[in-house]
């Protein structure tokens, strides 16, 4: 699958594969349903009451969003097959500044050994299970280039 389908795929399926596990856990898919009603019920209120800002301060930044994320899962998983091994079942990307414009995404092997686990507490989960994740499951990628000192003060990240 190339780097545009899978992203496509990905944005367009999103609800519906949240909506699928939801019923796993309806506990905590009812919270994720009260949540999303009032966003949308929200941004709808703004696009009646001022059609364009809303548009251009919600619904382009959402949906751009999901796009973006979608789209910087593909590393993540792009040639590794099916597996139920969580420590084998997508690549990682430790380099602090893309996990700070990531909201950590980096650490993809700890948000599928728990998906559960809020954003910010995936580097913490990372260290736990770091020695069980086989090396070549880390990825370097042009995030490398902020990996020096200015950068990373920079971004409020030194060493």
């Amino acid at each position: 699958m190339s780097e545009w389908e899978y992203t496509l795929n990905v944005a367009f399926t999103a609800y519906y594969r949240g909506y699928l596990v939801g019923k796993k856990h309806p506990h905590h898919y009812r919270t994720h349903v009260i949540y999303t009603a009032l966003a949308v019920a929200l941004v709808l209120a703004l696009t009646i009451y001022h059609p364009l800002q809303a548009t251009m301060l919600f619904t382009i930044p959402m949906v751009v969003g999901l796009f973006i994320t979608a789209w910087v899962t593909y590393d993540h998983h792009a040639g590794l097959s099916e597996t139920e091994d969580h420590f084998k079942a997508s690549f990682n990307n430790i380099n602090p500044v893309f996990n700070l414009v990531t909201g950590n995404l980096g650490y993809h092997t700890a948000h599928h050994y728990r998906q559960g686990v809020h954003w910010s507490e995936l580097p913490a989960l990372h260290d736990k299970i770091k020695d069980e994740i086989p090396r070549e499951m880390y990825k370097t990628s042009f995030w490398e280039v902020f990996n020096n000192s200015f950068f990373l003060k920079l971004f409020g990240l030194s060493r």
